[in-house]
Formats: C-alpha cells, structure tokens, sequence
C-alpha cells in the first residue's frame, strides 16, 4: 500500500505543469472553435446580401474577419488598411446585386430563333 502511494507521487512529480503538452503537438486537435462575433457579423451581412454563391460566401467571411481584426490593431496605419480593404470587399458584393442580369445563353439563343421565325411568317411570298 505504501508502495503504491510513492509511484503516485513520483508519477506527479513527473508531469510538467502549465503545458502538459509536448512541444509543437496541440493541445486541442479538433481546432478552435468559431468566434461568436464571427458568426453574427457574417450572419448580419448575409442577410443584408441576399443569396451568394460560394465565392461570395469566402469574400464575405474574409471581409469579417478583416473587421474583426481592425479592433485588435495597435498600429492605425495598418487599421486603416483593414478597413480600406473591408470596405472594397464589401462594396463588391453590394454592387453584384445592383447589376441587372442579362438573359442566359439559352434565352438568348431562343430569343433569336423565335426573332428569326417571326420574320420568315412575316416576308411576303
């Protein structure tokens, strides 16, 4: 019994504190998890967005973690990139959903034959 109660203590002697992992291994392998701040801006935007595509999507979370960055920033000459940058990121997704869409090739191929049909049953014979 008290064989056992000094292997205890010599097991405890042993362990490293503070990082008991070794050096270059992760402590939490699964990765960290998503910031809560992350996910409502990014949610807040795409609401305001609309639909995206998946390009889209990647612009957008580069933009908020650009945002989320600016706060953590000590220099002001490097915020006022992030910002810069945000903001162009952001102005590109807003200015996609002004554009009007033209048809699709398809319509347009339609388009033209039924153009071209009218004409023919038009033409005098």
């Amino acid at each position: 019994m008290q064989q056992a109660a000094t292997t205890e203590q010599s097991e405890a002697k042993r362990r490293p504190r503070g990082r008991p992992w070794p050096k270059g291994t992760s402590g939490n392998p699964s990765g960290r998890k998503a910031s809560a701040r992350f996910a409502t801006l990014f949610a807040d935007l795409a609401d305001e967005l609309g639909s995206l595509t998946a390009i889209e999507r990647q612009q957008l979370a580069q933009a908020v973690r650009l945002m989320i960055k600016i706060d953590t920033e000590k220099d002001a000459a490097v915020a006022v990139k992030l910002s810069s940058e945000s903001r162009r990121l952001l102005n590109s997704l807003r200015k996609r959903g002004r554009s009007p869409r033209g048809p699709t090739l398809q319509e347009y191929l339609a388009s033209r034959a039924q153009d071209a049909a009218n004409e023919r049953s038009e033409a005098p014979a």
